[in-house]
């Protein structure tokens, strides 16, 4: 299996990087992964902007070729001519510069590609049981929002998980409400009227939680609001969902003392994300 750096097709186990390279260095970085479905790349208008949006952000130097069928012609290098699903992680990153002072040097990109199944999403845990994890909080700002290397607090927050028997666990800002969880965005439920944290609360700007939120505005069943989840309304919800690229909707069965339907969350599933598809 290949990577494409900068154009050029490398075996994927032969692959190394510098040891002053700055996404390892210092995570100087920006990334966007995409579903590719037999051979389209869902959504890829949305993670181009998404992209170019986290560079400015991130004050790289777009370079002029990055231009939205540039960067597709590159993901097409890298996707393999079999039909099962996969994903694409492109990553931008600041190269390094001879003058440490000098941050504005060239961009570099890397595009590495996963196998999934021949599922678009997994089938869903039944047991899913999840935790608040405390020990550290996100910050309530705009470079939580992006993606990037810069994933410590939930890569502590998957051990607290894996230690503890969980399937998931949930993250908090300094303000005390609930982002998101280590792998997903959150979905609150309550007849329905239906949550998820806005952006402004810390939680990661993701491409197919954008989506969700377009149809299910369009739906006349359900009423959608982005409003800040204290954990104290968790208790309080009839259902809990997180949603990423792999597993699609994912209901979460059980928080404490508290047990979920899962009724919202399957509908979802079956009727939104398949128009979505």
């Amino acid at each position: 299996m290949n990577i494409n750096f900068n154009g050029k097709l490398i075996p994927r186990d032969s692959f190394c990087l510098t040891l002053d390279n700055r996404a390892f260095k210092y995570a100087d970085a920006v990334c966007e992964t995409v579903k590719i479905v037999e051979g389209r790349i869902l959504f890829w208008e949305a993670h181009y902007f998404q992209l170019m949006a986290a560079m400015r952000i991130f004050r790289m130097r777009i370079p002029m070729h990055f231009d939205l069928e540039f960067l597709e012609s590159e993901i097409h290098k890298v996707i393999l001519p079999i039909q099962k699903v996969q994903h694409v992680t492109l990553t931008v990153f600041r190269e390094a510069s001879p003058d440490t002072q000098n941050q504005q040097s060239a961009v570099s990109y890397l595009l590495d590609v996963k196998l999934g199944n021949d599922q678009v999403f997994e089938n869903p845990i039944d047991n899913f049981e999840v935790e608040i994890y405390k020990d550290f909080y996100v910050s309530a700002s705009m470079l939580s929002t992006l993606h990037t290397p810069d994933r410590h607090i939930a890569l502590l927050a998957q051990i607290f998980v894996d230690e503890n028997g969980y399937q998931d666990c949930l993250l908090v800002n300094e303000h005390k409400n609930v982002i998101g969880t280590t792998t997903g965005s959150l979905f609150w439920v309550k007849g329905t009227q239906i949550k998820t944290p806005p952006l402004s609360d810390g939680c990661k700007n993701d491409v197919l939680r954008n989506e969700l939120i377009t149809r299910i505005k369009k739906s006349a069943l359900y009423e959608i609001e982005e409003s800040s989840i204290s954990p104290f309304a968790l208790q309080h919800a009839d259902e809990l969902f997180k949603l990423n690229l792999e597993t699609g909707i994912q209901p979460v069965s059980r928080y404490r003392k508290k047990n979920y339907n899962r009724e919202v969350a399957g509908f979802l599933r079956d009727d939104i994300l398949s128009e979505i598809l």
